[in-house]
């Protein structure tokens, strides 16, 4: 499946003014949400490019994040951007890699896209209590490691589940990709 073509207009965007770059991008991901993947054939290859570098540009800044504290349950506020532009910008770059045949990214955003799960809007009261079940404390009393155990096994089921939904939305997008090759 070509999902990426050159489109044969003359491209409008050679032209824009300084400020309105990112209104054209906002429009442009805005397309993508509501029409779906397919809206790409209908952009030029600079908007196109425009795109993939947005889609880059998050994924690369999301891993980071990723990275940088692999816990089990994270405050959605540590994300670089909302989940859904995460989702959007995985979702774009996961047919490229399928057609130059890079399982291993394959694999890699598959796991990215499921790992927006551990990102959670957590009670600010909570946060305390989670943090002191993290192992950063050496000298802990029992009862407030108990709340911590508490408090993170009511995040861990939200956790679970949307991972659950997020893998198979990733995977049955995947499938939706596979089929119209």
């Amino acid at each position: 499946m070509k999902l990426f073509r050159k489109h044969k207009e003359p491209d409008q965007s050679a032209t824009d003014e300084p400020g309105t770059s990112a209104l054209r991008l906002k429009s442009l991901l805005r397309a993508l949400r509501t029409t779906g993947l397919y809206a790409i054939k209908d952009m030029s290859e600079k908007e196109q490019r425009r795109v993939w570098d947005w889609s880059k540009e998050v994924i690369r800044k999301y891993r980071r994040t990723l990275e940088r504290n692999p816990a089990n349950i994270r405050p959605v506020e540590e994300l670089p951007f909302p989940k859904e532009e995460i989702k959007l910008a995985i979702q774009l770059s996961l047919p490229f890699y399928e057609q130059k045949n890079m399982q291993s990214m394959v694999r890699t955003l598959k796991t990215s896209y499921k790992e927006l799960g551990v990102f959670q809007s957590i009670e600010p009261e909570d946060k305390e209590k989670l943090r002191k079940t993290s192992g950063q404390q050496d000298k802990l009393s029992v009862e407030p490691y108990r709340e911590g155990l508490k408090v993170l096994g009511k995040y861990m089921e939200m956790v679970i589940s949307e991972k659950k939904s997020l893998l198979e939305e990733i995977n049955d997008f995947a499938n939706r990709m596979e089929s119209l090759q």
